[in-house]
């Protein structure tokens, strides 16, 4: 006589482990951005002893090349990453079937990050941007 296989119920929704990852992952990255301006900006005020002037200045030589080339990497791919971004939340929105309230903060939080980075690179309080940039 014949014996059925006992299978397991399968999952009713698929995990997509590597999609909440990403999306979380996207929402931190405009603070790596700004940590890492600042990382690199923080060495040269040391040096100097005062605020490096833009145009005056040579910050290049007061801090690594290394920080330098991933921070312009990392100002390069910000775009891109940031739509990355919103369409990642959104799919993991959709997929991991999120309550209304928890979707709402997720894209809450996600863009006023995202805006809070945009905003503190455009006015630069510190000059920071624009002397590592000259």
């Amino acid at each position: 006589m014949p014996e059925t296989l006992e299978y397991g119920r399968p999952d009713e929704r698929p995990k997509l482990v590597w999609l909440a990852f990403w999306a979380n992952a996207t929402i931190v990255y405009p603070l790596f951005i700004v940590a890492l301006l600042y990382f690199v900006w923080l060495p040269a005020r040391a040096e100097l002893g005062r605020s490096p002037r833009p145009m005056v200045d040579s910050v290049r030589n007061a801090t690594s090349m290394g920080g330098l080339l991933i921070l312009y990497f990392g100002l390069v791919t910000g775009p891109i990453v940031a739509l990355g971004s919103l369409f990642a939340n959104i799919a993991h929105i959709v997929t991991a079937r999120m309550s209304f309230e928890r979707a709402t903060v997720q894209l809450i939080v996600m863009l006023s990050i995202w805006i809070g980075a945009a905003m503190l690179l455009y006015w630069d309080p510190f000059q920071a941007l624009a002397c590592l940039m000259d």
